[in-house]
């Protein structure tokens, strides 16, 4: 699920690809070189509402040196509460601008029944739109101003 969501949204971007799975317990995030020129689309799972603390303990190792960011929440058609602002501050906290945010559908990993199959054909297509229409251009999706609401939960 997020992974497929995440390989579609990239698509759509006119950058190459580099897979950083924040799932790797091994891999070293501290030592990721971003530069100003990058962007960065991260994707996280929600699990009731929230973003994965480990997810968000990675995020925050990673040295974003004023990278753009896309943060991506994909949920289990359930709900995504907090999970993307979660994402979102994470990655502002590692030094990305983060410059716009999307939510997704997926299959729930343990009801199944819910959100079955998802991402489609259809859900792909416009994560690429997505991809190929808002920031395309990282600093220039930066200066678009894009800023956080935070829920009434915040700070956590």
């Amino acid at each position: 699920g997020t992974r497929s969501v995440a390989e579609a949204l990239a698509e759509g971007f006119s950058h190459s690809v580099a897979v950083i799975d924040l799932l790797d317990r091994k891999f070293d995030f501290e030592t990721v070189p971003f530069s100003p020129e990058d962007l960065c689309i991260a994707a996280v799972p929600a699990f009731g509402g929230r973003a994965p603390a480990v997810a968000v303990e990675r995020l925050r190792k990673l040295k974003g040196n004023g990278a753009a960011a896309v943060a991506v929440a994909v949920y289990g058609n359930r709900a995504i509460e907090d999970t993307l602002v979660e994402a979102a501050d994470a990655l502002t906290e590692a030094g990305f601008r983060v410059c716009a945010g999307v939510s997704a559908v997926a299959e729930h990993s343990i009801m199944r029944q819910y959100g079955t199959g998802r991402p489609d054909a259809a859900d792909a297509e416009e994560l690429r739109r997505f991809g190929g229409g808002s920031a395309r251009s990282p600093p220039s999706c930066a200066r678009a101003g894009f800023r956080w609401r935070h829920s009434s939960l915040w700070p956590y």
